[in-house]
């Protein structure tokens, strides 16, 4: 069974995690107002080659709030998983 160990922890995961808590934390704070540009692969006869996604504050802010939670399960999941200790 695991047990949350520094030392024994994904030093990779915990700071893939610290970047996307961070990252979602300025979304959170900061949430911009942007359009997404989505290029479709095979567009249909009524459709334009490019889709458009208007991201307002409170989607950003969701958006943000997402990252936040896989950043803090990816840390947990870097620490808890077991591995065997490093000589």
């Amino acid at each position: 069974m695991g047990t949350l160990s520094f030392r024994t922890a994904s030093k990779p995961g915990l700071f893939l995690g610290l970047v996307m808590l961070v990252a979602g934390g300025a979304v959170i704070a900061w949430p911009p107002e942007i359009l997404v540009h989505h290029p479709t692969i095979r567009p249909s006869a009524f459709s334009e080659t490019k889709r458009v996604e208007a991201v307002t504050q409170g989607r950003a802010r969701f958006y943000g709030g997402c990252l936040v939670a896989a950043g803090v399960f990816i840390g947990l999941f870097s620490l808890y998983a077991p591995r065997h200790e490093q000589p």
